[in-house]
């Protein structure tokens, strides 16, 4: 699942980190993954993507099931300190089930 965001407005400083989260199940709680969404690695703060595999998001703590929507929040960070939380991102995918072979 590839969890991407645009430039935010940084007020002419570098952006130095994000701040990834992922809605979890209950829908009230969001999530860092620092394994595959760690934003202050510097490949994922370049692209400003990364991806978090279906395993992941289907598991604890997220425990997303069938036809739910994957969704996340990113806040950025620079010199100044952290930005406000972007707004809910549909991430466009909805967990489905793996088609089966006929």
């Amino acid at each position: 699942m590839r969890i991407d965001w645009t430039l935010p407005t940084s007020n002419g400083e570098a952006i130095t980190a994000y701040l990834i989260k992922i809605q979890a199940a209950d829908g009230l709680t969001y999530i860092e993954d620092l394994t595959n969404c760690n934003g202050a690695d510097l490949t994922i703060r370049d692209q400003r993507y990364c991806e978090i595999p279906m395993s992941v998001l289907r598991a604890s703590p997220y425990s997303l099931t069938y036809g739910m929507t994957v969704k996340a929040i990113v806040q950025a960070f620079n010199i100044n300190g952290g930005g406000y939380f972007s707004q809910v991102n549909l991430v466009g995918a909805t967990i489905q089930t793996v088609p089966m072979e006929v």
